[in-house]
């Protein structure tokens, strides 16, 4: 989901709301959602270190809110109860992750260092891909016929079918087009689900 637009957070160093009467304080606590869920500084160490999610700064506000994200998606998707995926289907999701990570890198040393355990992380990308399935379910593919859409992504995005310095024709990038103007307009909806999910949400 790499195209998605994350929202603005302010986020505090320190806990983000006073804890109830006999609730347990946690350290490091960056942000609070709909008061029983917490992203905390380990939260995003640990997404940092393993890549486990996507942002598009290396900032702690983005990766609040990417986890945000996430966490708001996914009791959503809890709603349905939708199937476990299949076993090879998540050795393909554990082989796809583990490629993100550096080269060399000794796998158990660095969820070790994250703080994480195996489990954790391969019910994480468990949890990927319920989503993933979920996502794909609510937001499918969509089909661009009109020409004058096409021919207008093609125009305004020329550098992207240029290639040494040569622009290729509409006929013959017309497939990727129009594969990429689908993508863009399904990231678009997927935006505005995230932005609903979070207008009803209370985050502090």
């Amino acid at each position: 989901m790499r195209h998605l637009a994350t929202a603005s957070l302010i986020v505090a160093a320190t806990v983000v709301a006073a804890p109830r009467p006999g609730a347990q304080t946690v350290e490091g606590v960056l942000a609070r959602v709909n008061q029983d869920e917490i992203i905390t500084r380990l939260d995003v160490r640990q997404a940092r270190l393993l890549k486990l999610v996507q942002v598009e700064a290396d900032t702690e506000r983005a990766w609040v809110d990417a986890l945000i994200n996430r966490r708001l998606m996914l009791a959503e998707v809890a709603r349905y109860s939708p199937p476990e995926p299949a076993g090879d289907a998540l050795a393909a999701r554990r082989r796809q992750w583990e490629a993100t990570l550096d080269p060399g890198a000794n796998l158990a040393d660095s969820i070790g260092r994250a703080g994480m355990t195996d489990a954790a992380v391969q019910s994480w990308l468990r949890d990927d891909l319920r989503l993933r399935a979920y996502l794909d379910r609510r937001f499918p593919a969509v089909s661009i016929a009109a020409r004058d859409d096409l021919l207008k992504y093609y125009r305004e995005h020329e550098a992207e079918f240029t290639g040494n310095g040569v622009l290729r024709p509409f006929d013959e990038v017309e497939a990727d087009v129009r594969s990429r103007l689908s993508a863009t307009a399904r990231a678009t909806a997927i935006a505005a689900f995230i932005a609903e999910l979070r207008r009803r949400a209370d985050i502090r």
